[in-house]
């Protein structure tokens, strides 16, 4: 899969960013990354009207020179910031292969879509700026040792 990355890093004069950065996360469970066989396979999906849809680019990032995203069992998506943004979702849920897992888990992103007003005065300086992340109810964060995207940490016991 695909999957462009932009950082928050422009000229001013350019104009806010338009389209939602890429989404990066990262599940371990007990500390380490998930199998391969479960990584390839886990589907993001929301509810909108009662109607279960699926993030269509949500998948495995790829390796990009330093970044083994990939590798490092990454999961990425860009679409996220249009649903969460435009439509106003903002809970999401894990599928996983076989219901590797149990019950599902959830995924809460707050991804507004700003004005370009807004956006101007943002200090992402974007229009899809992501304001909160939670996994299973709790807050999540960037992980400090990646450097190359921001890359949010979920941990499952």
């Amino acid at each position: 899969m695909a999957i462009i990355s932009f950082t928050c890093k422009r000229n001013i004069g350019d104009g806010p960013y338009l389209p939602p950065h890429g989404f990066f996360f990262l599940i371990k469970k007990n500390g380490a990354k998930l199998p391969d066989s479960i990584l390839d396979n886990v589907k993001l999906y929301y509810y909108q009207n009662g109607v279960k849809t699926y993030v269509s680019d949500f998948g495995r990032a790829i390796n990009e020179g330093d970044f083994h995203a990939r590798d490092s069992g990454i999961l990425a998506t860009r679409n996220i910031g249009y649903s969460s943004g435009n439509d106003g979702v903002k809970t999401y849920f894990l599928e996983y292969l076989y219901g590797y897992f149990g019950p599902q888990d959830t995924l809460y992103a707050d991804i507004p879509h700003l004005s370009e007003k807004d956006a101007r005065r943002d200090p992402c300086y974007c229009y899809y700026p992501i304001r909160e992340i939670k996994f299973n109810g709790q807050v999540a964060y960037t992980d400090p040792s990646i450097v190359w995207e921001p890359v949010y940490l979920f941990y499952k016991p």
